[in-house]
């Protein structure tokens, strides 16, 4: 997360977990080697500590320092930094060493070991639910085509999707967008539905049908190999499948998938995430954002502790954390999803995002950077 520096500092309350896409669990962390840049191109050393506050909320103790000869001039600069850090448990990922970005985007953007499973992931990810359909627009291919060009640009490398976001037809647009370059990108998509129509889905857990899924995501996709393979939010009873583990890890032997992942249903599925490195399991996928920190509880825990890779997603709270909606929106579309979630909760989170926007953000900055 990039944290301007400005000439006015105050203490203020940051997330930077629940920003990005993919995230590492810990429980507390230091920060560590966090440099600046003056003007003149000089680095100066800075301690800066974050002090690990219940619930990940860490309150960052700004200093004002700079290089001695530029000051000044410095102070009145917003200067990019990227933050490193520690986490205090062995098979997290590590943020990349303090870096200085110049003008080039991609350079700017951050990178973590997603767990014990050895992939780069970019700190942000795509996610493409979108394209299927339920969040009231249709994407046509130059459409996605042009998103996703943007988005290597920029640097991310890990697109998450799933078999019913629409018949396959989420993962088909972006199999058909990264052809050419499809080494570049992680892929991580799902398995155990399938998709009629709008928010009409039906289950399909047998191993068989898995298997059937899994040609169809493989072929949707055009490649040979899923890099994140994800048993996408079903119940404890269907999770408790041996037959079906081990029929994935075959595959996984078979080098057509890389590795395992569970997409928890529940905020709070503790029991499913216990079980993940027993059968073969290296990543989490759950929801996780400032309006919903449930999983710091119980999941994030059993994450540092087997070592698991983390995906957050729905990081801007389907769209709420923003700043682009205020208090009394209404998502009336009947195919955007937003439009089944229960009323008075939706209001109440719109409550908070401007809450948020009114104590935590400064001027002139969006509210999702802050999130």
């Amino acid at each position: 997360m990039l944290y301007p520096h400005g000439e006015s500092l105050t203490d203020k309350y940051v997330h930077d977990l629940n920003r990005v896409s993919n995230i590492d669990a810990y429980d507390s962390v230091r920060l560590y080697d966090l440099w600046f840049e003056d003007c003149r191109g000089q680095l100066s050393r800075i301690a800066w500590w974050l002090l690990g506050k219940p619930g990940f909320r860490f309150t960052l103790l700004r200093t004002h320092l700079c290089a001695r000869q530029h000051a000044q001039q410095t102070a009145r600069q917003r200067l990019p930094l990227r933050l490193a850090v520690q986490p205090p448990v062995s098979g997290l990922a590590l943020v990349n060493r303090p870096a200085f970005e110049n003008s080039d985007a991609k350079k700017s953007m951050k990178y973590r070991r997603l767990g014990s499973t050895g992939l780069r992931a970019s700190a942000v990810g795509f996610g493409t639910w979108q394209f299927g359909g339920e969040w009231g627009r249709h994407f046509a291919q130059p459409e996605v085509d042009a998103l996703l060009r943007r988005a290597k640009e920029l640097g991310i490398n890990l697109i998450d999707t799933a078999e019913c976001y629409g018949d396959h037809r989420s993962e088909s647009l972006i199999g058909q967008a990264i052809q050419k370059d499809r080494s570049d990108w992680i892929i991580a998509t799902k398995f155990g539905h399938r998709f009629h129509r709008n928010f009409e889905r039906t289950d399909h857990w047998s191993l068989q049908e898995v298997m059937e899924q899994l040609e169809a995501s493989l072929q949707a996709l055009r490649t040979d190999y899923i890099d994140i393979y994800q048993f996408h939010s079903g119940s404890d009873e269907v999770f408790d499948q041996p037959e079906l583990w081990e029929g994935l890890n075959k595959q996984v032997e078979a080098g057509k998938l890389r590795y395992l992942g569970i997409s928890i249903g529940s905020n709070d599925n503790l029991y499913q995430t216990q079980r993940a490195t027993a059968i073969g399991t290296g990543v989490i996928q759950v929801v996780y954002n400032r309006l919903d920190t449930r999983p710091e509880q119980r999941v994030f825990p059993s994450c540092r502790e087997q070592g698991l890779g983390v995906l957050a997603r729905e990081p801007l709270a389907s769209g709420l954390l923003t700043g682009k909606y205020k208090p009394g929106k209404e998502f009336a579309d009947p195919d955007d999803v937003r439009s089944r979630h229960d009323h008075a909760e939706v209001q109440a989170k719109l409550e908070m995002v401007q809450e948020i926007k009114q104590r935590e953000v400064p001027e002139g900055v969006d509210t999702c950077v802050m999130s």
